[in-house]
């Protein structure tokens, strides 16, 4: 890499995407330095202009063992929060 300081690890972050109830799930695992994986999730819903989003904090969620168990366990608390707090439909 040049003209920087950074590392480069040659990984990507993996991403998963769900739609649900109206909303899409969006769910990004983060690789730790321990080498497994945190649970991370968006909400989002976009009508026209208007977008809703809504951050869950899943700090307190252990590690996973793989990007794809990390995704799964968020795609879950998702579609809990979705049937929850999804409410009406935008308009």
């Amino acid at each position: 890499m040049q003209g920087g300081t950074g590392r480069y690890s040659g990984l990507m972050q993996q991403q998963f995407f769900f739609q649900y109830g109206g909303f899409e799930l969006h769910c990004k695992p983060h690789e730790e330095p321990h080498g497994r994986y945190a649970a991370r999730l968006q909400i989002v819903r976009q009508h026209g202009k208007r977008r809703e989003e809504h951050t869950i904090d899943l700090s307190d969620v252990p590690a996973f063992d793989s990007a794809t168990l990390a995704a799964d366990h968020a795609r879950v608390i998702g579609q809990a929060w979705v049937d929850q707090h999804g409410g009406p439909r935008l308009q």
